[in-house]
Formats: structure tokens, C-alpha cells, sequence
């Protein structure tokens, strides 16, 4: 049995020249979201889940919206951690394909 983390946050950086689109967007049915922010002028979008259960695969779609173009777009990360232990965390890295895929 995997155990239960109260306060879970997904923290997604958009990629080179995207910004977030809109949370009421995200066609969230997931009752676990607690809320959906932005930062850093739309760059960088936080999620907090309640009651996430450690080893569960979950999945959210997010719309970015190309705001400007860049040429060598940079990796962006996306970090995932337990709200109340900051030590608790998981990165990892996604890039766009040129044609934004």
C-alpha cells in the first residue's frame, strides 16, 4: 500500500516562448486539484492535489498558448513535491518538438 500525501504540488515550467492558457481550461474533473496558480507572468503553473496517493499516475493537460517565437527553445522542467516536506521531490525535463508537439 502506497502511502497518502496530503498537499501535493505540481510545479510545470512552460517552454520557450509559451504561456499558460487558462486553468478554467484545463477541463479538470479530478475532485483531488485543489487549486491551479500561475507565476512569472504565466510561465510557470503550480496544481495542488489533496489525498494524492505516492505511486499513482496521474494526468492533467495543460494549454499553452505560443506568445512569441524563439529559436533554440530550452528545456522546461517540472518538479513535483509534497507541499509540507520540500525535501520530498521529483524533476524531470520536456522540450516541444519545432512544430510544438
Amino acid at each position: 500500500m502506497y502511502p497518502v500525501l496530503v498537499n501535493v504540488v505540481y510545479e510545470v515550467e512552460m517552454p520557450s516562448g509559451y504561456i499558460f492558457k487558462s486553468h478554467v481550461e484545463l477541463g479538470v474533473t479530478d475532485k483531488k486539484i485543489k487549486e491551479v496558480t500561475t507565476r512569472r507572468q504565466e510561465t510557470v503553473v503550480n496544481i495542488y492535489y489533496e489525498d494524492f496517493v505516492d505511486g499513482t499516475e496521474y494526468c492533467v493537460d495543460l494549454k499553452a498558448v505560443k506568445k512569441y517565437s524563439v529559436n533554440e527553445a530550452a528545456y522546461a522542467g517540472v518538479k513535483v513535491y509534497d507541499y509540507n516536506n520540500k525535501e520530498n521531490v521529483g524533476v524531470d525535463f520536456y522540450k516541444f518538438d519545432s512544430d510544438g508537439c
